[in-house]
Order: C-alpha cells, then structure tokens, then sequence
C-alpha cells in the first residue's frame, strides 16, 4: 500500500555528461544508488535537491554536466529544469513564469543561459516549483564536502553558528542544535521544572518532553560509552569528562547531524538526498544507519549514494546502479 505523503516517484535527466540519458523509478522509503566514482551519482543527487529546494538555481557545475531534468511526485505533479543558451539577454522567452528564470553567465565556457523552471499540477495547471509539495521538507548531506573546514562558507555564517577554528560539519550542527533549540524550548523548561521541583516525570502526560529525549537515545545506541550531558548544548559525558560536540570525531558529527535533521523534521513529510553519508562511520553503524533513520520518521523518503556494501545491508532491493537507470537507444 503507497503511503499517502509526497514522495519522488520518478527522476528522468537528459544529457548528463553529454550523452547519457537517466531514468529512475524510486520507491517511497530507502532508495540507494551505487556505481564508480565518477558515474554521475553525486551530480545526480545535487541537480535534484537543488531543483526542489532552490527553484532550480544551480552552480555553474551542474548547468555544464545536465541539460534538463524532470521529477515526477507521487501525486503525478512534474517538476521541471533545463537551460538554453542564448546570446543575448533580449533572446530571452518572455511567456516564463515570472521569477521562475535563472540567468547564468559561464565566462569559463563564454556562454550564456538562463535556468527555466515550470511545475505542472496534476490537472495541467502550471504553477511555481513550490506549490505542488507544500509542507515537504527537503534536505541534502554531502559527507566529503561537509567534512571540509570551508573558510569561504564558514565566513558567510551568522557571528552566533562559528567559533574560532571551526569546521564547516562543526557549523551544520550548531544551525541544527539551534533549531533543535526553538523546537523543543517549551519542553525543556518543563522539564527543568519538574527536576527543581522533585516531581516524578510521567511520559505519557508530557509527550513533548519523551520526543525531546528520542536523540539521547538514538545516540546512546551508537556511541558506545557516552552519555548526553546537556541536550540543549549537545554535550556529552565520558569517564566522567564532559566532551562538547566540537570534540567528537568526524564520524560521530557526522552521525549526530544525520540524526538532528531528521529529528528536526518531527515526523513531517521529507526528502533527503544524501551523499555517501557513512564516510568516516564505523561499518557496524553503516548496517544500521537507514533503518535508524526510517525509525525515526518514517515519513522521510531516503535517496542515498553509497560505496559500501555494508550499508546496502537488508536493503537489496532498494539499490540501483547507474548502469541499471542509464537508458539505451531502444528505451
């Protein structure tokens, strides 16, 4: 039986690298993509979380290596990007949605072109990117990336979500703590007054406060040996000492900003692209990740590239290599 959320049901994009053609039909749970380095499952990934989070306003690599895409929903609404050169701006269609067109100056390649974006609801209505997946959370993790201190990036971050020698994956947490912050404030000072008031903490009547304490758990089944300090400051307790997240290694960040962004989605409706997400994790976490994540909201729709065997662990038949959604001449 398909769930009755939005989720992507088909990915279709023309010309990647020039001259491959792709088409793939996911499911509404775990989708994961396998194939050399070099394939296309970076770019793949990256083209369609910026289509459905940015209004198709791709970097200049993207717009070099795909010509056009299309994302089918459940809901059969299509949602589609592609790019034309042009030699001058006055070229340009004027019949576009207005604020659905992109212009893109690649002096690298001395050309021109503008992004266009079209969605197209179910009865054929044409409307803007947006209103065909209201309330859908989008997200990407990019693990190489993200585990790159990126001092451009890092300098254009708000004074409150960067410290002195900072990594980018350092950054992405303190944004995800944050909101974490403003989600679940209502609990903890519920929480602080009950514990200042001796009071037994009775789950049941405090749901928000249960739902504030699924990280701790999910964390404890990880890091072995580790215990929460403070939730709101996502410190942690070992031997005794207290470890701020800061402190972790690159695999643990990496896990704890996997679990705060689907945390953070409170069982809302979601999409995460991820990006080889298990760089750096432990291969008895790798076994274990997106089951974790599909038990922590199921509601999210998992499109993940990976190398590792480990992760496609009782996933069999949710992987997909490139070569198996790259069409031939016949298709």
């Amino acid at each position: 039986m398909e769930p009755d959320r939005l989720y992507i049901k088909i990915i279709e994009i023309t010309k990647l690298f020039g001259n491959q053609n792709i088409r793939w039909h996911l499911r509404s749970d775990v989708n994961i993509l396998g194939g050399v380095n070099g394939s296309g499952k970076s770019t793949i990934l990256k083209a369609c979380y910026e289509l459905l989070s940015k209004g198709g306003v791709f970097d200049i690599k993207c717009n070099r290596l795909i010509d056009s895409i299309s994302i089918t929903l459940s809901n059969n609404s299509v949602i589609t990007w592609k790019h034309s050169s042009i030699k001058s701006l006055g070229e340009m269609d004027s019949h576009f949605l207005e604020g659905s067109n992109q212009i893109v100056n690649d002096s690298k390649y001395g050309r021109v072109f503008y992004n266009q974006v079209q969605a197209t609801t179910t009865d054929g209505t044409q409307c803007r990117p947006e209103e065909v997946m209201p309330g859908v959370i989008v997200e990407n993790i990019n693990s190489f990336e993200q585990q790159i201190a990126d001092a451009i990036r890092l300098s254009k971050l708000p004074d409150e979500n960067r410290e002195e020698d900072s990594t980018m994956l350092d950054a992405l947490i303190k944004e995800e703590v944050n909101h974490r912050n403003e989600i679940y404030s209502g609990a903890y000072e519920t929480l602080m007054m009950l514990l200042r008031e001796q009071k037994r903490i009775e789950f049941n009547s405090h749901p928000d406060i249960a739902e504030s304490f699924r990280l701790a758990t999910v964390c404890g089944d990880f890091f072995t040996g580790y215990g929460i300090a403070l939730l709101n400051k996502m410190e942690f307790e070992k031997g005794g000492a207290t470890i701020p997240y800061t402190h972790l290694s690159v695999g643990q960040k990496q896990l704890l900003l996997i679990f705060l962004k689907v945390t953070n989605t409170q069982n809302k409706p979601a999409i995460f692209f991820m990006d080889e997400p298990d760089l750096g994790m432990h291969v008895d976490w790798k076994k274990k990740l997106l089951k974790t994540i599909n038990k922590l909201n199921p509601n999210i729709q998992q499109i993940v590239s990976t190398h590792a065997p480990s992760m496609v662990t009782d996933w069999g038949n949710c992987v997909k290599e490139i070569g198996q959604i790259t069409l031939t001449g016949e298709d």
